[in-house]
């Protein structure tokens, strides 16, 4: 079979009427609201930061959707209040979807990488296995576009550097943004 052949019966596939959405791209900002991040043997509270949440899901069934996402945001953590942590997952999950009213509500759990920046040496090059559950409802705005609004509690039971475990306790997630 040629890959164009391969390619055809894919689109046809994704096009096909039992799946009314063959494709959701999000893209939401909001306000990533960290709770209590433990480093080693310390456990430090965590100020909010902005993040932003990519996503893409296909549906595999008539209530289950499975994609990928990525999240990149920051926060503040240490004992100054300039002391920033970036933070950069991916990974993948599965929605549950419902409809509900005129919209849709998506609830679902993600598995990912996290990998954590800063100027502090505890928390510089450190990675963790991201462990978040998330929740949306969608609804339409016109045609094809559609309004969210995300809410995730996103956690790190696994991770850390060379130096030092880092773990982070399920922190809430707010943000708002457009599904295509």
């Amino acid at each position: 079979m040629k890959k164009g052949s391969l390619l055809l019966l894919g689109l046809s596939l994704a096009a096909s009427p039992g799946l009314a959405e063959p494709l959701r791209f999000g893209l939401a900002g909001g306000i990533f609201l960290p709770t209590r991040v433990e480093v080693g043997d310390r456990t430090a509270d965590a100020r909010p930061g902005p993040i932003l949440a990519i996503t893409l899901d296909v549906p595999v069934a008539a209530a289950l959707d499975v994609g990928a996402f990525v999240l990149a945001g920051g926060f503040e953590a240490g004992e100054r209040t300039t002391d920033t942590v970036r933070t950069f997952e991916t990974g993948v999950g599965a929605h549950y979807r419902l409809p509900l009213g005129a919209g849709l509500l998506r609830a679902g759990l993600q598995l990912g990488y996290r990998r954590l920046a800063a100027d502090l040496p505890a928390y510089d090059r450190s990675h963790g296995v991201a462990l978040n559950l998330d929740a949306e409802y969608s609804r339409r705005l016109y045609r094809a576009l559609h309004f969210q609004v995300r809410l995730s509690l996103l956690s790190q039971p696994m991770g850390g550097n060379s130096d030092h475990r880092v773990l982070m306790a399920p922190s809430p997630v707010l943000a708002v943004g457009v599904v295509l």
